[in-house]
């Protein structure tokens, strides 16, 4: 089956996972003052690079990348951005030693673990909107600020937001949940969710809710607009479950807010899949309400896939 998402398998020459380190304040400030830190080994012994190796490795987005990259065999780049600081001279010092500590650490929790270690100085959402056009998938913390939301708003491949609290594994019988908000026009949605519960042996969860655009009508109309939505969201999921009859899908369909419905779910799911279709007609630096709501409360790493145009350069 020939799908959309083909880049996470490392076809096509892109990069299988990018996981973005973007700096905490407090070491971003370290570093934009130059203030040495003693290391262990003399030759490292240079300004922040026992910082960004510490903030690197708690990064809970760096773990779950991790674990996906070697679940997978797929190569890892960890790209950190950090401010720029004026002594270029030092910077290139500071680079390269970072790099190797992280390098190492990563290989040391990982053994067996390809990884690629890149550290740039600057704009980081800048720099992740060009890393999303030759990403396969690009990996975040879930920080809550104006940054984390422009990188989603601007890539151009998936981005996994992985949260900061909760449990990142989770038994076999957790399932990938995606949301559907257009049900004729999210194959490429529902593909890619098939596609990473495929990878992690996980049941597919298909979840479509909606709402009546007015004063609440009969239960008999409300039962008949649900029939009519169940009818088409079957029409939907028909493809992939006769493409991969080994994966067990289940699709459900429920009054509400996706929002609420997605949130809920993640506290029992492995991921939530989202679209960005809510998005299309916004500012490149922001995100839709609803998908914002879902990735500030989602229990679970949860993916957002960008529209059909923007996945078929995958």
């Amino acid at each position: 089956m020939t799908t959309a998402v083909d880049g996470l398998t490392g076809r096509g020459g892109r990069r299988a996972i990018v996981v973005g380190a973007i700096l905490p304040d407090e070491v971003a400030a370290q570093l934009r003052s130059g203030t040495r830190v003693q290391a262990t080994d003399p030759a490292r012994d240079r300004a922040g690079v026992p910082a960004i190796t510490a903030a690197v490795l708690a990064s809970r987005a760096v773990e779950w990348a991790m674990d996906r990259a070697a679940s997978s065999g797929q190569v890892l780049t960890v790209a950190v951005v950090a401010p720029p600081r004026p002594d270029a001279a030092a910077l290139r010092v500071d680079t390269a030693c970072a790099a190797a500590d992280i390098a190492e650490a990563v290989s040391l929790r990982s053994p067996g673990l390809s990884a690629v270690v890149e550290i740039v100085y600057g704009d980081p959402v800048a720099h992740f909107a060009i890393v999303s056009e030759d990403a396969g998938l690009i990996v975040l913390d879930a920080t809550g600020d104006g940054r984390s939301d422009a990188i989603l708003a601007r890539s151009r491949c998936p981005v996994a937001v992985v949260p900061a609290h909760g449990v990142l594994e989770l038994d076999t019988t957790a399932s990938v949940v995606v949301g559907i908000k257009d049900l004729a026009g999210s194959a490429h949605l529902l593909r890619f969710a098939a596609m990473e519960a495929l990878r992690a042996e996980r049941p597919l969860v298909v979840l479509h809710t909606w709402t009546y655009p007015g004063p609440r009508v009969y239960d008999e109309a409300m039962s008949i607009l649900g029939s009519e939505k169940e009818r088409l969201l079957a029409k939907a999921v028909d493809p992939i479950a006769a493409a991969v009859p080994e994966l067990a899908v289940t699709s459900v369909v429920a009054h509400g807010r996706a929002e609420d419905a997605l949130v809920e779910a993640s506290h029992s799911a492995a991921l939530v899949v989202l679209g960005s279709r809510e998005d299309r007609w916004r500012s490149p630096r922001l995100l839709g309400p609803t998908r914002r709501g879902i990735l500030r409360g989602a229990a679970c790493p949860a993916v957002t896939v960008p529209d059909v145009p923007v996945m078929a350069n995958a």
